[in-house]
């Protein structure tokens, strides 16, 4: 078994790939915006964040699912208010 300070390297790394692709996310969230924006789109699309959801949560346990879906919640927030 590791020991403690590996284990929080690996957390780490984890974290830095974490902050690295939801800044790439928020990058296309902007390009999103543009779109929206000069297509007169609403902002809002709670159709397609269930979507979402429903496709990251498939095979997961309930508690797995209800986690994520907490963190994705978060997500589109942000998202809807980079927007």
């Amino acid at each position: 078994m590791p020991d403690l300070e590996e284990l929080r390297q690996e957390i780490d790394r984890i974290d830095d790939e974490i902050r690295d692709l939801f800044l790439a996310r928020l990058e296309i969230v902007q390009n999103i915006a543009t779109y929206k924006q000069e297509n007169s789109l609403p902002i809002s699309h709670p159709d397609r964040e269930q979507n979402i959801l429903t496709r990251l949560t498939a095979g997961l346990s309930d508690k797995q699912a209800a986690e994520l879906t907490k963190l994705y919640e978060e997500i589109f927030r942000i998202s809807r208010d980079t927007q």
